[in-house]
């Protein structure tokens, strides 16, 4: 069973600090964290350390707004 969920279920999912994170490096011209997030979620099988785990405690709450 538990084979089963791992097949179904991915390690890693584009988490909000890790998008954020991209997104910003990317705007000061480095896109090194935006590559290597692009290549985790490409492979979401794949078990990345840097990218399962939980954001800092520092991060917070984080809040979408949809203009539709």
């Amino acid at each position: 069973a538990a084979e089963r969920v791992a097949e179904a279920n991915p390690a890693v999912i584009p988490r909000n600090h890790k998008v954020e994170a991209a997104l910003t490096a990317a705007t000061d011209g480095d896109m090194a964290p935006f590559e290597a997030l692009l290549v985790a979620i490409r492979q979401p099988f794949v078990e990345r350390e840097a990218f399962v785990l939980p954001a800092p405690s520092g991060f917070g709450s984080y809040v979408t707004y949809c203009g539709t």
